[in-house]
Order: C-alpha cells, then sequence, then structure tokens
C-alpha cells in the first residue's frame, strides 16, 4: 500500500510548531516533528518501506523500532483524515 497526504488537509504554523486542518472534520491536529516530517514527505505517494528508509536516514534510528513505530503513526494519520491510501 502507498500513502499520500490528504488533499483535505492544510498545515498551519502555529507558534513555534504545526497543526493540520482536515476539511469537514471540525478538528485541528498538532504535529510532533516526526508527523510534520511524514506530512511533508507524503506530498507524493510512499511505500511504508519508502517512509522507513526515509525516517532511518531522517533520524539514524533502527528499521525495526521505526517500522513498528511508522505503523502506529500511520494508522493515526490515516484515522484523522491526514493522510490517505492511494494506488499510485
Amino acid at each position: 500500500m502507498r500513502y499520500v497526504r490528504s488533499s483535505a488537509a492544510t498545515l498551519k504554523t502555529v507558534g513555534s510548531g504545526v497543526a493540520v486542518y482536515v476539511a469537514g472534520r471540525q478538528a485541528i491536529h498538532v504535529l510532533n516533528s516526526t508527523a510534520h516530517l511524514l506530512f511533508e514527505y507524503l506530498a507524493e505517494p510512499a511505500s511504508l518501506d519508502e517512509l522507513v528508509l526515509a525516517l532511518e536516514t531522517a533520524t539514524r534510528g533502527g528499521s525495526k523500532k521505526i517500522r513498528s513505530d511508522l505503523e502506529a503513526v500511520l494508522g493515526e494519520l490515516l484515522d484523522h483524515g491526514i493522510i490517505e491510501p492511494c494506488e499510485s
């Protein structure tokens, strides 16, 4: 499966952080630095493996821990409508 940023999601700077507003959801979600990095990276479709590699490079972390954490974060971002699955 590949993921991409939702067209309904708009990123806004809030103080020293960032938040995402998703049209039609009546909610604003404050993103931590990792979620923000994912949101930016997903301007183009990417697979789980591609995202793991990108986060490994950005954080110098271990792929096993990154993969399990990333799967959980992607689930949350999908649930909130911030990202969506895509075919391409």
